[in-house]
């Protein structure tokens, strides 16, 4: 990868350093989405600049969210490769200058640095950890291979370095957890406790299985679609839609009436399988989405169009942010919507839910992944205002800015609005975020409306408590808990808005 030897030669400065990181930003993210065999031929690479660099990009300016994001995407990087010296020196610098981690990177962090003492200290770690990495899954990861392979590393540490006699004891607390199904992540790696702790190749036979894990590949199936409408039909989900009048409240309900808590639960970047991921998704996420979308396109976002207008929605899911969309402006002349998406059973959902809303509306489907999707795909654009709708989607890891550039290039039209929302996970991907809305923000036509980021330690915006009721009586209501401090409950809501247009 030339980036890291490039960048090692750049770091003969702060300032050529932050230049080529600027300049250089997408081939930085497109590296961070790489599988594992490609990240593994420049694992010597980024150890060597970690190391041996550390005087001058430990001078970057750490308020700017894209140096935060370049100096955690290296310590991700460094995790992920298990490169334990690297990670402790990033670890110290991130620790000194107060930078939030994911819950993942803390779980990877927790074994390395600072380093357990003894024995027991590494033991006791197992609980922690597996709390965290499950936290990472339902909440902040967009795969859950990541936190696999953080697992095997501990697990593979704690047999690489302890007696066995202590690497057992682990592996008790591994087995106790898969039989309470208290951990649900470990069903995934539930064949490693085959192994034989006290087998000589024991570690070796750890470090095979994670190798195996890293090298899988978890992209949806491509779907070849000559057919460019695809739509739910004949489905009891269907009739129920088609039988009288639906909103996205009452088909929310529906959902939650129908969702299971024993289903597999994520933040839905994964292309949805199952119907009850479907149903899980609306319950889990729907009013946070919802109240997400609302905020997007409230003023001074316009509040009428006398034009009609197209809707591109990349990434939709079952539709959720055109819904609302078309239930804002339904009087809008909105005769045209374009949905994007690799699932082939969230597209279909997404196509009944936009015909429930807005029956007179042309809908065309692109059934794959971002980057997968050509201009061709989209075919023809009908109108001279068109909405790009990116809920949930920016901030993912599976997709390559310069192409969604250039798909937006080749669709502009006279007026372009860019609804950019998703909740706030970390400093990489609000970076990512506003790598996107960077490429147009020189525009002459460029008019931003919102730019908003509300974290976990920032300012307390909303709850799904508030959100419902309205009630500040925090602790009180389900998904809300008591509030503990200035910030607001504990299960506060996030979200990191970007919406602008740009006019030709």
């Amino acid at each position: 990868m030339n980036f890291f030897y490039n960048v090692y030669a750049e770091a003969s400065s702060v300032e050529s350093l932050e230049v080529y990181l600027q300049d250089h930003s997408d081939e930085l993210y497109d590296i961070y989405a790489s599988r594992y065999n490609v990240l593994s031929e420049a694992s010597d690479d980024i150890d060597k600049f970690v190391q041996l660099k550390f005087k001058c990009y430990s001078q970057l300016d750490f308020s700017s969210t894209q140096n935060r994001s370049f100096l955690l995407i290296m310590l991700d990087l460094a995790e992920r490769l298990n490169l334990q010296g690297a990670m402790a020196r990033l670890a110290r610098l991130v620790s000194d200058e107060g930078i939030k981690i994911t819950s993942r990177m803390q779980a990877g962090l927790s074994f390395v640095y600072p380093k357990p003492s003894t024995a027991d200290d590494l033991i006791e770690k197992f609980e922690d950890i597996c709390s965290l990495l499950q936290i990472a899954i339902e909440e902040e990861e967009d795969s859950i291979l990541p936190s696999l392979v953080t697992f095997l590393n501990y697990y593979s540490a704690v047999v690489g370095s302890l007696h066995p006699t202590k690497a057992l004891i682990v592996k008790g607390r591994f087995l106790e957890a898969l039989e309470q199904n208290k951990y649900p992540f470990l069903n995934d790696v539930k064949d490693v406790c085959k192994i034989d702790v006290n087998n000589k190749r024991a570690y070796e036979q750890l470090q095979e299985a994670i190798d195996l894990l890293n090298c899988q590949n978890l992209s949806a199936s491509p779907f070849t679609s000559d057919e460019p409408y695809l739509i739910e039909e004949g489905t009891e989900y269907a009739n129920w839609i088609n039988s009288a009048n639906k909103c996205f409240d009452t088909i929310r309900q529906h959902a939650v009436a129908h969702a299971s808590d024993n289903f597999d639960k994520g933040r839905g970047v994964n292309p949805i399988t199952e119907e009850q991921g479907l149903y899980n998704y609306l319950k889990n996420y729907g009013n946070m989405h919802k109240a997400k979308i609302q905020s997007a396109l409230a003023e001074p976002f316009p509040q009428q169009f006398d034009q009609p207008l197209t809707i591109i929605d990349w990434g939709c899911g079952q539709g959720l942010a055109s819904m609302l969309f078309c239930e804002k402006y339904y009087q809008e002349n909105i005769n045209q919507i374009i949905l994007i998406d690799p699932s082939e059973l969230a597209i279909k959902r997404a196509s009944l839910h936009c015909k429930a809303i807005n029956s007179e509306c042309s809908v065309r489907t692109v059934c794959k992944k971002l980057d997968d999707v050509e201009l061709n795909d989209i075919g023809i654009i009908r109108n001279n205002v068109v909405v790009n709708l990116f809920s949930n989607i920016l901030d993912i890891d599976d997709y390559s800015t310069p192409h969604i550039l250039s798909l937006m290039e080749g669709i502009k039209k006279a007026e372009n609005y860019y609804v950019c929302v998703s909740p706030h996970i970390n400093d990489i991907k609000t970076n990512k975020i506003d790598n996107f809305r960077r490429y147009f923000q020189t525009m002459s036509g460029y008019v931003e409306f919102h730019n908003v980021d509300n974290t976990k330690l920032s300012e307390f915006w909303m709850c799904n408590n508030v959100f419902k009721s309205g009630s500040i009586n925090h602790g009180l209501q389900y998904g809300c808990s008591p509030y503990h401090d200035e910030n607001g409950c504990a299960k506060k809501w996030t979200r990191v808005l970007r919406v602008f247009k740009v006019t030709l």
